[in-house]
């Protein structure tokens, strides 16, 4: 069977509902344990509402949802509040292309709470015609605007 379809990094992530830009070596580190083939993924802080990732656009703006299948070490979850060792099984779906107004509609839900990006994210979305498609160029430009300063091999890293 064919593996699935690579997160393509730099991404936006919406976690806990927050926005935060994220790059491959961050993604590894806080938030994905293991690949477990296709597009299926292992998350850390399994139990952990507030840390619950909901979606990612990646750096072409593809869409992509993340759909909960199982939560391992459910046994955990009373220690959680001092830490989390549960971990989310999900599947991170197939990208989807959505347009700069449809985009706004996904992150209208999302805090614009500090350190998060969402109020930077939104104040760069609404200056763009809303029915435009979010592709690669805007995700640059969004990236250049309201991210930091990445080498050049974080724009071509993948997972997995």
């Amino acid at each position: 069977m064919p593996d699935g379809e690579p997160i393509l990094f730099p991404c936006l992530i919406a976690i806990g509902g927050r926005l935060s830009l994220t790059t491959k070596k961050g993604t590894e580190r806080f938030w994905i344990k293991a690949h477990l083939g296709e597009n299926r993924f292992l998350l850390r802080h399994g139990v952990s509402e507030r840390l619950k990732i909901s979606f990612f656009v990646d750096r072409t703006g593809a869409f992509r949802e993340v759909r909960e299948l199982d939560i391992r070490r459910r046994w955990t979850k009373p220690i959680a509040w001092f830490h989390d060792f549960a971990l989310r099984e999900c599947e991170i779906c197939p990208g989807v292309r959505l347009t700069v107004g449809e985009l706004l509609a996904r992150i209208a839900p999302l805090k614009a709470t500090h350190p998060s990006h969402t109020r930077q994210v939104r104040q760069f979305l609404r200056k763009l015609s809303g029915d435009v498609p979010f592709d690669e160029q805007r995700f640059r430009r969004l990236w250049d605007k309201c991210g930091y300063a990445l080498p050049p091999n974080d724009w071509q890293a993948k997972l997995p």
